[in-house]
């Protein structure tokens, strides 16, 4: 989860012309593609998203919605249940 001074830090890099030739790359890559089909894969960082787009080409990335930080906080009860199952379902697990 981005801090106060984190958005700051992105803001002011958005602005640098360090960040202009990224930015534009990234820009260049997508703008006018047609995407085709998404996919979501499990990462280390969360859920990863992929865009296939025409040419065969894709474009996959992290959003911050889909960390695992973020993912943790929002859906708490779901994470909890996974790691601490009811008696009935670890004995469904194991049969």
């Amino acid at each position: 989860m981005l801090t106060c001074k984190g958005v700051k830090d992105a803001r002011a890099f958005k602005r640098s012309s360090e960040s202009r030739a990224v930015l534009e790359s990234i820009r260049t890559y997508l703008e006018g593609r047609t995407i085709r089909r998404i996919t979501f894969a499990a990462t280390e960082n969360g859920i990863a998203t992929t865009l296939h787009l025409d040419k065969h080409e894709a474009f996959r990335f992290q959003d911050e919605e889909l960390t695992l930080d973020t993912l943790f906080e929002q859906y708490s009860a779901f994470f909890w249940q996974l790691h601490h199952p009811t008696t009935n379902e670890t004995e469904r697990r194991t049969l």
